[in-house]
């Protein structure tokens, strides 16, 4: 699952008029760095309304079935087919803007928590659904960076992809080949400290890199060599 993540919306681009110039938007959004973005929370997600549109959605969309529970993830394997994802597939879809993403890694009686980062760039961007309520990710099977840390991570778009996920002119099938995992070369994973593990904590030394509680494999810990 892909269930927290960070945007460097002010100091990541240096001013919101170059977010607006990255993803063409026609509207100029007002964001703030966010380190630590969990389910509830409002964030930055790009929508297709020729031209494009930066909205301001809490992450999550309540359950169907129950009112007490939230989807913050949908598996690419069946968010074509699911009632739940289906109309939105088709005329919902959006881009989520991070500069990182956090997934914990079970080391027997406890979890450790990485940073993990698409190099070489300040923001990349996420697959995601939304409506009115809010937004949801994408999830796919993992790399082979991510393997060791956890069973799924977000589809994470190229440049160019971002443009056919947003075209409502996009074929299914299209879209469908879209949900790969992102190259491992291209990304890059930290530990960090346990300040992650709550929502409350928003600065930037959740990003601190932090020597893991636990050691791992030496074939694990070699992936997030520098």
């Amino acid at each position: 699952m892909c269930g927290a993540y960070g945007f460097l919306g002010t100091s990541g681009f240096k001013s919101s008029i170059n977010i607006r110039l990255r993803f063409d938007l026609e509207n100029n959004p007002q964001t703030q760095d966010m380190f630590n973005i969990r389910p509830t929370m409002k964030s930055l997600v790009i929508t297709r309304n020729s031209p494009n549109t930066g909205r301001l959605l809490p992450f999550g969309i309540k359950a169907v079935w129950s009112e007490s529970q939230m989807l913050i993830n949908a598996k690419s394997e069946t968010v074509s087919q699911l009632r739940t994802f289906k109309t939105m597939f088709k005329d919902g879809r959006c881009l989520v803007p991070a500069s990182f993403f956090f997934e914990w890694q079970k080391q027997e009686d406890l979890k450790q928590p990485f940073c993990i980062k698409v190099k070489g760039t300040d923001v990349f961007s996420m697959a995601g659904l939304y409506n009115n309520e809010g937004f949801v990710i994408i999830t796919t099977t993992p790399n082979e960076l991510m393997q060791p840390i956890h069973n799924r991570m977000p589809v994470i778009l190229s440049k160019e992809d971002e443009d056919v996920w947003l075209n409502p002119d996009s074929e299914e099938s299209h879209l469908i080949n879209l949900f790969v995992p992102f190259d491992t070369k291209k990304m890059e994973a930290f530990p960090v400290s346990s300040l992650v593990n709550s929502a409350k904590n928003q600065s930037k030394e959740v990003l601190l890199p932090f020597k893991p509680l636990k050691d791992t494999k030496s074939s694990q810990s070699n992936l997030f060599e520098n």
